[in-house]
């Protein structure tokens, strides 16, 4: 589903809906067939898919938007924002801040380990609804 948005992602344009198109119902089939041990059922089963896709869809669009501009935290930004980040307690993403601004580049970088990490505890929380069952 990721590399379809990458792909195209002028679907990340369009308006979310249900799986209609062919490959789309296609996906959705194989994913059933993939989880049909898992005994969710059809309506768990989709609902799975359709937080994945979602996953998939909003991931893609966040590497689209970081990657088209420029870097979210300028150095004159930053200036203003840390100082009173820190002065309301929030240290943390005040140095995360500086150093996104120090270094010149986005804050959050497309796809990669984020990607995978947010994957894995989508799957862990599936895996979950299964043991439950």
């Amino acid at each position: 589903s990721l590399a379809r948005y990458v792909t195209h992602p002028w679907l990340l344009d369009l308006r979310m809906q249900p799986p209609s198109t062919p490959n789309a119902l296609l996906w959705l089939e194989a994913f059933l067939d993939g989880v049909a041990d898992a005994d969710l059922g059809p309506n768990r089963g989709i609902q799975c898919a359709l937080l994945l896709d979602g996953y998939a869809r909003s991931t893609a669009a966040l590497s689209r938007d970081v990657t088209s501009r420029e870097p979210a935290y300028s150095p004159s930004v930053v200036a203003v924002i840390a100082p009173l980040l820190r002065d309301r307690g929030a240290t943390q993403v005040a140095e995360f801040l500086q150093s996104a601004a120090e270094d010149q580049q986005p804050a959050v970088e497309g796809v990669g380990e984020e990607v995978d990490f947010g994957l894995e505890r989508i799957i862990d929380g599936i895996q979950q609804l299964v043991d439950r069952r």
